[in-house]
């Protein structure tokens, strides 16, 4: 399953045209535009059907086939002022991602030769991995759905209360993380440092408004 954040983008006439690497540039999907042009509806609907390869071992390639259903707002879509929010809300929500990810990499323990430190931190990468994955699929309704179906409705608090979700979703997924770590001085004070840290980005990726 491909998730919305990686594909919706793709959709919104806001991001035709986004330098990419090089001097390649995105372009939206012709069946996209058509669809617009052609319905009258307030969703748009799309099926993605294809293929992905995936490394193995020995060099070799995996291709796994791939489908996933999206339905959005299709005033989103065609409207340039909309899809540019929706566009900074996806990138808002990736470097909340990149933030959390760092702080879950401050709670791994130090480099140890013993086999119950390697232990402890292969336990605590694939503890990273559980948490941001689960970070990511919490944000899913929220983000490609709720928080879209806001713009299109045109509510003004639509960014205020996806900032707050993300907020809320970052701080549990640390814990989740962190929970195991609470045994000794030394994983509390490794708890301590990254809290610190995602706490300072967040304020800096999420500043909360002021009341006038």
């Amino acid at each position: 399953m491909v998730l919305s954040r990686d594909l919706l983008p793709l959709f919104l006439i806001g991001s035709e045209g986004e330098a990419l690497k090089g001097e390649r540039r995105r372009s939206r999907p012709e069946v996209v535009t058509n669809a617009l042009r052609a319905t009258d509806d307030r969703r748009l609907n799309l099926a993605l059907y294809g293929f992905i390869d995936k490394g193995g071992k020995n060099n070799k390639v995996f291709r796994s086939w791939l489908r996933s259903a999206f339905s959005f707002p299709a005033e989103v879509a065609r409207d340039e002022r909309l899809s540019y929010q929706a566009l900074d809300a996806f990138k808002t929500a990736q470097k909340v991602a990149d933030a959390l990810q760092v702080a879950l990499r401050m709670l791994r323990p130090k480099m140890a030769a013993a086999p119950r430190e390697r232990k402890n931190l292969r336990n605590s990468q694939r503890g990273e991995t559980d948490a941001l994955a689960g970070f990511w699929q919490r944000l899913e309704p929220s983000l490609a759905r709720t928080f879209l179906d806001d713009l299109a409705e045109g509510k003004a608090d639509a960014m205020k209360n996806l900032k707050g979700v993300l907020r809320s979703e970052a701080r549990n997924a640390f814990k989740a993380a962190a929970d195991p770590h609470r045994r000794d001085a030394d994983g509390l004070f490794r708890i301590a440092n990254a809290s610190n840290y995602l706490e300072r980005r967040l304020a800096r990726l999420l500043p909360k408004e002021k009341n006038l």
